[in-house]
Order: structure tokens, then sequence, then C-alpha cells
């Protein structure tokens, strides 16, 4: 995908548009509507917790 002559910034938008290009071959939508912006901060704390008990 990239190799050391370019920026780890360029590294990561081309990352980044690989991974939006493969989500759209294969139909999976940008946004979902059910889930509000207010929302995100309780999904992350969520999804964060069990991998610390897991590590432990």
């Amino acid at each position: 995908m990239c190799d050391s002559s370019i920026s780890s910034k360029i590294a990561a938008n081309r990352m980044i548009a690989s991974i939006e290009a493969l989500n759209a071959s294969m139909g999976i939508p940008k946004k979902l509507p059910e889930i509000r912006e207010e929302d995100i901060l309780q999904i992350l704390e969520r999804s964060i917790v069990p991998l610390w008990i897991g590590a432990s």
C-alpha cells in the first residue's frame, strides 16, 4: 500500500481511502442514522471496558 518514502499522513489517508472503497464495494453505509453523534462516547466507553477486563 505504501513504502517508507511517503509520510505517515499520506499512508494513513491511503489506508482510509482503501477502507472506504472496500466498504462501498460491499454496500456498507458511511453513516447509520440510528446512531447519533451524542451516542458515540457511550459506545466507545462500553467497548473499551471489556478489553481491559479481558486483559487482566
